[in-house]
């Protein structure tokens, strides 16, 4: 399970570097149920296949803290319940549903790779 870029699209780093098969990973998530709030760490590699050799994300990873309405819609025990739903899935979810500032969805050039 990962973030692809849609066809056509690519991925420009802070470097400036354009990666037409970059590959966004959750790789880490942390709950705390008693505050309700989590963590989520989601980095990009290059492609998959330097992901699934181990290599260097391209850029260092993205953290995102979520309390409020995205913790209770996408980690809440009551959103994880229903079947075929687990934490990695509400993670892409939140990051695909994610909007900056002026509303724009931030990652709005990638779909699930399910």
């Amino acid at each position: 399970m990962a973030l692809v870029l849609k066809d056509t699209k690519t991925y420009t780093d802070s470097a400036g570097n354009v990666y037409n098969d970059a590959y966004g990973v959750v790789d880490h998530i942390d709950i705390d149920k008693h505050n309700q709030t989590a963590k989520i760490k989601f980095q990009i590699y290059k492609d998959q296949a330097a992901r699934n050799s181990s290599l260097d994300p391209i850029i260092p990873s993205f953290t995102y803290f979520i309390e409020g309405t995205d913790y209770t819609t996408h980690f809440a025990v009551s959103a994880l319940n229903p079947v075929n739903k687990n934490i990695f899935t509400n993670a892409y979810a939140f990051l695909l549903a994610l909007q900056d500032d002026s509303g724009s969805n931030i990652w709005t050039d990638w779909e699930s790779d399910e």
